[in-house]
């Protein structure tokens, strides 16, 4: 039997990395161009990932509403749903960090791919430089957080600059490195292999945390 949330899960991560495949095969130039895409002052950078989202989400489930900051809404479903089967919904920032990315490859050769400029071996050293470390929470991003009955029940996000992909949903949160844009297949990326291949993400519980504020504020 399927479980639904995976299947829900899956999409977002196919999704997601489609959008990541489709900016690394684009060129320097096509990601800088302005595209007619959504807001006027849309790039490549932008309007790719998320054509990209949209597509393979509504190839996954025309029903579903998903929600970006390009488009808004790509569904009339919202208004019309019943009470009883609400649609579920796709929250996504195709590309966070747009600026970053933009500035960043500025002075790059236009006519290289964004793979090939991701895979130069400084590239993570100039993007902590110019943008902050650690390059894994300041690289710029891909994200997708699916909604069920007004649940958030998983994330998907991947990080343009590291090629790390991670992923949040009830199994707990995972870090899966990704293989070169030339080798990735996203169909390889399943729910099953982040779980078994990823590094599992853990994070202090926020007692911890509150008595290190604690300890903190009386120093």
């Amino acid at each position: 039997m399927y479980n639904i949330e995976e299947v829900h899960c899956s999409a977002a991560i196919q999704a997601i990395l489609q959008a990541n495949l489709q900016l690394m095969h684009a060129t320097v130039e096509e990601a800088l161009q302005p595209v007619r895409y959504g807001k006027t002052d849309t790039l490549g950078l932008d309007g790719i990932p998320e054509s990209t989202i949209a597509a393979s989400l509504r190839h996954f489930d025309r029903g579903a509403v998903l929600v970006t900051e390009e488009i808004g809404t790509t569904s009339n479903t919202v208004r019309s749903y019943s009470r009883n089967y609400p649609p579920t919904f796709y929250l996504s920032d195709p590309t966070d960090r747009s600026s970053q990315l933009r500035d960043f490859l500025s002075d790059q050769d236009p006519s290289k791919k964004i793979g090939e400029v991701i895979q130069l071996r400084d590239t993570i050293s100039r993007w902590e430089a110019a943008c902050g470390a650690p390059a894994s929470i300041t690289g710029a991003t891909s994200a997708i957080t699916c909604i069920r009955y007004g649940v958030p029940i998983n994330s998907a996000i991947v990080n343009f600059v590291t090629q790390e992909l991670f992923v949040a949903l009830r199994a707990g949160v995972f870090r899966l490195r990704l293989p070169t844009y030339a080798e990735l297949d996203p169909s390889q990326i399943t729910v099953e292999h982040i779980r078994s291949k990823g590094e599992r993400v853990l994070f202090r519980k926020f007692e911890q945390i509150a008595v290190a504020w604690s300890i903190c504020g009386t120093l």
